[in-house]
């Protein structure tokens, strides 16, 4: 199906179609896909469709039906057809009988056949419609009725005679009861006969004409038959159909900025063709009662302070911010500024008076110097054409010829260096098992660390060699260590308010590579089997020197060395596993030891919610002989190298969590937290043992990996496989320590609120080691109450980073962010922030993973894995807009596309839901906003509609 003359469209480029497909194809020089962001009549989107994989979009109703013909490609069968027409000529008999109107029909008749017009004027005076008789006919009951009358008791007599008001009602019933895939294909034929039969200037159906006045046309225009001609335009399209087109189409009927921020979109086309009104007379006005036949709800009619409108409006017809002189200038620098930082070319039409000293144009939006020099201040004058050709416009009474300008403003968009694709880059993602395990990664640990090969995919797919990646919470380290080991070549710069995490960076980029560290380190293993001593007991069994592997024990008050010991296990040559004499080892666990490094008495900060109490003492959570064994292990590094020392404090970091307090299973996300009953302590020897022993089978990887690395203290220094390291908060991060437009790619983990405070948990770290942190610059929610860190601070705080990333990251490189909560105000509020620092959301992955240190107390209402969020810096404040929808259809709409996931893809779990496709339509349709208002996560949703199974932690339908 290719040609597109169902309306008589304001402003056709039908007559100039070569002039604008040659102009696209100027700037279209890859042949990709073309958005037609104003369809329209579908008058370029069909000539398109010859040449290149389109996207067309209206925000009308009717535009976007009339689009979606040009792509059928099956032809009806005579079954099908001729099935609608018994359906037809079945509704149209029962219409007549149902309203009563057999009589009307016949006066109507014979008042055409004899050309009277005052019996045409009489019969139409009695006949009740919800204009004549408001009081006995209104649309609510008409709509609850919903017998298929509504052209007969809102239009006919009016814009059409009572047969066609009837035969139009009868399409309708027939297309909305019709089982076969041609519904758009039936709309579009009934609009050109409402076309052809509509009693208006032109067939644009803005107000019906004077029957007194235009008594002529009246008999011409109701002696047409609506049935014959939608019989007549179907016919013809049916043998035009069955050629299947070689490109791509798709159809939305969105508003211009929705298809511009929807990425999923945006990233299947380079070219925007833009046809927008011109003036300040609304498209919709013209075109309305097509809107009300294709959704048929009965709608309300206009009512002015007069009265009905002239050309009976109904409420709800879409009104353009284009159209008003207050707004439209806004708006098309919004969409030429969209444009231009997703990189797409933009060919923009615009008709303007050939003659302005004697044409009117002040009802014009904006003048053609206005909107060229929209263009060149985005795009740059060498990358904007303007061509010309010179047309005839008719005005809508059709009285004489205008003459116009048409302009085509060509902007072409810049070549860029390995065009990234997204939805590649997702669809490889899901394809890759995350893993945070490695020789080299097994060495430390920290809280959410993140899997390495996915670092290493992104940096490679999305930077090339020697470019800077960057990561404004380097936690772990891993972005930077991916970004310059040997092989990926980049530079990277990693920027932390704690110590820790720049420590563990530069022990494996630096300190590991010494050549005198394997040999130091073996000697020290040597040294440190006097630390064993502390645990030495007799075998009671065969009276052997055995030592302590752990002890269980309970210990109902934290702060209190009262304990009670459960078991103390062994393992001596002769099978014994167990040692009785508890009261000697209890003695050894709480003896008065002397420290000389460990600060035993070093206070915690209260905070409830990690467990730390009023007065708490890092003493209440280790055993004495721990403290005294971690205190030995310091010491005895003392006599070794400055690099050896700082190893012991790595390794030493890589097993706090275990030589603490801790429950069985050594997993406890609560650092600071112990147990009452059944807490152990494990023999820090054998820990620090088994840790030296994993570090010493890295180095080799250590040293292939990062031979080369350097770290440098300025960003003038960096280069391949060199990286920088910055302590301090990033929100303060400035000029001086990274320049605008610098870095190539972000990679980074926020925090989120309060599900994990570092700095706190670093209070495990500093009386031990030394590690300091950093409590004031920290971006984060804690309930304790010193800190003063609310809401309020880490939105802002945030607010802040993101507005440094949008200026220190180049235009149109991306930012990748990994966050997780299930609270959407979070993710309102976070995605508000993003779009306020100029980035636009390319996407989101969901990366599969075993455990999270983030929250797993509720696996269905917890975000197990992890999910990137993909944004590209368009280097423009984005406002970000929410959708027009009430919450009643974002409810329906997201249900909606979760049942689809479910049916498709079987049980899923909360996280899978979340980031497979759910928060990106969110987040695309601005829905955040009015669905957290009402629901706290998309759980409480879920739970009205699906089932869920708390044994496989999955819902189903």
């Amino acid at each position: 199906m290719k040609k597109a003359d169902f309306i008589n469209y304001q402003g056709s480029k039908l007559g100039i179609i070569d002039f604008i497909t040659s102009g696209i194809e100027e700037i279209n020089t890859s042949s990709g896909g073309v958005l037609d962001l104003f369809s329209g009549s579908g008058v370029v989107t069909s000539n398109l469709l010859d040449k290149f994989n389109v996207v067309s979009n209206d925000a009308e109703s009717y535009a976007s039906t009339i689009c979606q013909v040009f792509s059928i490609d099956k032809k009806i069968t005579s079954q099908q057809y001729d099935d609608f027409y018994n359906l037809y000529s079945y509704q149209k008999n029962r219409l007549i009988k149902q309203e009563k109107l057999e009589h009307y029909i016949n006066m109507e008749d014979l008042a055409l056949k004899n050309r009277n017009i005052n019996d045409l004027i009489n019969l139409y005076d009695n006949h009740k419609t919800i204009w004549s008789n408001p009081s006995k006919l209104d649309s609510e009951t008409l709509r609850k009725e919903d017998k298929y009358n509504l052209f007969t008791r809102y239009y006919a007599g009016n814009y059409f005679g009572i047969k066609q008001a009837i035969e139009i009602d009868s399409i309708v019933y027939s297309i909305h009861n019709s089982e076969y895939p041609y519904k758009d294909l039936f709309f579009s034929s009934l609009f050109y006969a409402m076309k052809e039969c509509s009693y208006s200037r032109d067939g644009h159906m803005a107000q019906p004409l004077n029957l007194i006045k235009n008594s002529n046309r009246a008999f011409v225009t109701r002696m047409k038959s609506i049935e014959v001609c939608f019989k007549q335009k179907l016919d013809q399209c049916i043998s035009e159909l069955g050629n299947k087109r070689k490109h791509k189409h798709e159809v939305y009927n969105l508003d211009c900025m929705q298809v511009l921020n929807d990425m999923n979109i945006m990233n299947k086309i380079d070219v925007i063709y833009a046809d927008p009104p011109y003036t300040d007379m609304q498209y919709s006005r013209y075109y309305h009662l097509l809107n009300v036949a294709r959704k048929y709800n009965y709608p309300k009619p206009t009512i002015s302070k007069n009265g009905f409108t002239n050309g009976l409006y109904t409420e709800g017809r879409f009104q353009s911010e284009l159209s008003q002189k207050g707004k439209a200038k806004e708006l098309l620098i919004s969409i030429v500024d969209k444009a231009h930082s997703l990189n797409k070319g933009l060919a923009l039409s615009y008709a303007y008076p050939k003659e302005i000293e004697n044409q009117k144009t002040d009802r014009y939006t904006v003048s053609i110097e206005e909107l060229i020099n929209i263009c060149t201040t985005k795009y740059g004058v060498e990358q904007v054409n303007v061509n010309k050709i010179n047309y005839n416009h008719s005005n809508n009474k059709n009285k004489s010829k205008k003459e116009v300008i048409e302009y085509l403003i060509l902007c072409s968009s810049k070549p860029v260096k390995n065009n990234i694709n997204i939805n590649k880059i997702k669809s490889e993602l899901s394809n890759i098992t995350p893993t945070n395990k490695s020789k080299i990664y097994n060495t430390h640990l920290y809280w959410s660390q993140k899997a390495f090969n996915i670092s290493d995919y992104l940096i490679k797919e999305l930077t090339d060699e020697g470019e800077v990646v960057f990561d404004p919470f380097l936690g772990s380290g891993v972005t930077v260590l991916e970004a310059v080991k040997n092989g990926n070549n980049r530079a990277a710069i990693g920027c932390d308010i704690n110590e820790m995490p720049l420590f563990i960076t530069k022990t494996i980029c630096e300190y590991s590579l010494d050549k005198e560290l394997i040999n130091e380190l073996n000697h020290f293993k040597k040294e440190m089997k006097m630390i064993d001593e502390l645990y030495k007991v007799n075998c009671e069994n065969c009276n052997n020197q055995v030592s302590i592997d752990k002890v269980v024990f309970d210990k109902p008050i934290r702060n209190k060395n009262d304990i009670s010991i459960n078991a103390v296990s062994i393992k001596c040559t002769c099978g014994c596993k167990q040692f009785n004499n508890l009261e000697l080892v209890e003695k050894q666990m709480y003896k008065e030891y002397t420290y000389n490094i460990v600060d035993s008495k070093y206070n915690l900060i209260k905070n409830s919610k990690i467990a730390v109490l009023d007065g708490d003492v890092i003493s209440n959570i280790f055993t004495s002989r721990n403290l005294k064994a971690l205190d030995e292990l310091l010491e005895l590094s003392r006599k070794y190298s400055e690099n050896l020392q700082r190893i012991i404090v790595y390794i030493i970091n890589s097993l706090l969590h275990q030589a603490k307090i801790t429950d069985t299973h050594s997993n406890s996300q609560w650092l600071l937290w112990i147990p009452k009953k059944n807490c152990v302590e494990k023999n820090v020897y054998s820990l620090a043992l088994k840790k030296i022993d994993l570090f010493l089978k890295a180095i080799k990887d250590i040293e292939k990996s990062y031979s080369n690395t350097e770290i440098v203290k300025k960003y003038e220094e960096l280069g391949k496989n060199k990286a920088m390291l910055l302590r301090m908060g990033s929100q303060y991060i400035t000029e001086q320590q990274i320049p605008d437009n610098s870095i190539d790619l972000i990679i980074t983990d926020p925090p989120y609120l309060e599900q994990v405070l570092y700095s706190e948990y670093m209070q495990l770290y500093k009386p031990i080691v030394g590690l300091s942190f950093n409590l004031e610059d920290e971006i984060v929610v804690s309930s304790a109450k010193e800190r003063k860190k609310d809401k309020f601070s880490y939105y802002d705080n945030l607010e802040k980073v993101f507005n440094m990333c949008g200026m220190k990251l180049k235009k149109d490189k991306f930012m990748c962010l990994y966050f997780h909560d299930s609270d959407l105000s979070v993710w309102h509020n976070l995605i508000k922030s993003i779009y306020d620092s100029g980035f636009a959301f390319m996407g989101q992955s969901h990366i599969k993973r075993n455990v999270t240190l983030k929250n797993i107390i509720s696996p269905k209402k917890s975000l197990n894995g992890d999910s990137i969020l993909f944004f590209m810096n368009t280097k423009m404040k984005n406002r970000y807009m929410s959708g027009k929808e009430n919450i009643e259809e974002i409810e329906l709409n997201v249900l909606n596309e979760a049942k689809y996931m479910l049916k498709t893809l079987g049980p899923l779990s909360t996280p899978e839901l979340y980031d497979n496709g759910l928060m990106e339509l969110l987040i695309v349709n601005g829905w955040l906003e009015k669905l957290a208002k009402k629901y706290k996560s998309l759980v409480e949703l879920f739970e009205k509609s699906f089932y869920w199974n708390s044994y496989t932690a999955k819902w189903s339908l």
